[in-house]
């Protein structure tokens, strides 16, 4: 087996570069992720959200993710943009007013057609600088056009110095939940998957299987 050392993302260069000074009880978390806020406190913080969500609940837990689980975490994103094709009745009613003005919602279809508005890569190249915190979220439920994406992203070098983190469900043959994906399956292995996974880390990308 290849052993290959972990390249750290900015941010987590940063905590590791500081976490001497830092409690080593519970609240050393806590404190840790203010003194990275305080030290970006300039910077911006971003999440890509590429949905194709099926029902509207899911677009729901996913606003709740964005809106209670991270920044609980020491992190409030600046910018949260996010596409989805179905009509969502209220869907603006249930965000919460601070929450308002960072939202970018595209009520469309993403695509995969390189320099188009319609990717969520380009926001990211025309967007987002060096500094910033990226995160980027794929589960579109297509999965040649979600192989696509993260085929641009392994490949632009600029686009992965660029996102810090990434949430991707791989569709990929043979899983424990394949039955749930039914028909958007592609012919990419656990392996395969394994491998790019493995690439993206590498090459200094949090890179998260999301289920």
């Amino acid at each position: 087996m290849e052993f290959v050392s972990y390249s750290s993302s900015e941010l987590e260069q940063y905590w590791l570069q500081n976490i001497a000074n830092l409690q080593s009880d519970e609240q050393s978390w806590t404190l840790g992720c203010k003194v990275v806020e305080e030290q970006k406190h300039t910077h911006g913080k971003w999440i890509k959200d590429v949905l194709a969500t099926r029902n509207e609940s899911s677009n729901t837990k996913m606003s709740a993710k964005v809106q209670g689980n991270i920044p609980s975490r020491g992190i409030v994103f600046d910018h949260v943009f996010a596409w989805e094709p179905k009509v969502l009745p209220g869907y603006w009613d249930r965000v919460p007013s601070d929450m308002y003005l960072k939202f970018h919602f595209y009520n469309t279809f993403a695509t995969s057609e390189m320099g188009k508005l319609s990717n969520p890569l380009t926001h990211v190249l025309k967007r987002c600088k060096r500094h910033d915190f990226v995160v980027l979220k794929v589960d579109i439920d297509n999965n040649a056009l979600e192989e696509e994406l993260i085929r641009q992203l392994r490949d632009n070098p600029l686009l992965v110095e660029l996102v810090d983190e990434l949430f991707w469900e791989h569709h990929v043959t043979k899983s424990p939940i394949r039955k749930y994906w039914k028909q958007t399956v592609g012919k990419s292995t656990i392996a395969d998957s394994y491998a790019i996974f493995h690439e993206l880390r590498r090459n200094g990308i949090r890179a998260h299987s999301w289920v």
